[in-house]
């Protein structure tokens, strides 16, 4: 499991349709990125939605490291024993789940993980050329830290932002807001 092999996979279903709008959640926005690069034609936009975006010869681990990734919360209480990693139940609430009501932090942390580590640490093989771009910025979000969001969307000159004043789950804790947001963005 690496970015590389989740691209190709996206790739491979986008091969089946019309160009689409990929939207990239959090570590997922690393796997459109890499998408992009491999298979533009088959992709009309590109959507993050607190997610990590980047550069050439990034990866997901070099980001958290930069200055701006300091509050990271995640990587701060995250579990690693190779080749995996896991963030625990108890911290998952406080951590991407802020503002969701206590019962549905409870039950989405109940259904994390362990993740494998490769797509931490592989990086992106390009800058993608795609205009068409939308950054979903989550304001209160402890796992992709405010200023390493808008840092990233700075460097990559992404010029749709929207701020959403929620955390790092905004299709919980703002589902409504999130649809029209995408589905503006989509049209």
């Amino acid at each position: 499991m690496t970015p590389d092999g989740y691209a190709a996979r996206v790739c491979e279903v986008l091969a089946q349709g019309e160009p689409a709008v990929l939207v990239g959640h959090s570590m997922g926005g690393v796997v459109v990125t890499e998408a992009a690069l491999r298979c533009p034609e088959q992709i009309a936009a590109l959507a993050y939605v607190a997610a990590f975006v980047p550069g050439p010869g990034q990866s997901l681990q070099a980001l958290t490291q930069l200055p701006e990734g300091a509050d990271d919360q995640v990587q701060a209480n995250l579990v690693v024993d190779p080749p995996v990693a896991h963030l625990p139940a108890a911290a998952a609430p406080e951590f991407l789940f802020n503002c969701c009501a206590p019962d549905v932090g409870a039950r989405e942390a109940a259904k994390l993980g362990p993740q494998p580590l490769a797509p931490f640490i592989a990086p992106v093989s390009g800058e993608v050329a795609l205009d068409r771009r939308l950054y979903v910025h989550c304001t209160q979000d402890r796992a992709i830290p405010p200023a390493l969001q808008r840092r990233m969307v700075r460097e990559r000159g992404i010029a749709d932002v929207v701020e959403l004043d929620t955390d790092h789950a905004p299709m919980l804790s703002r589902t409504d807001e999130l649809v029209a947001v995408l589905d503006r963005f989509a049209r």
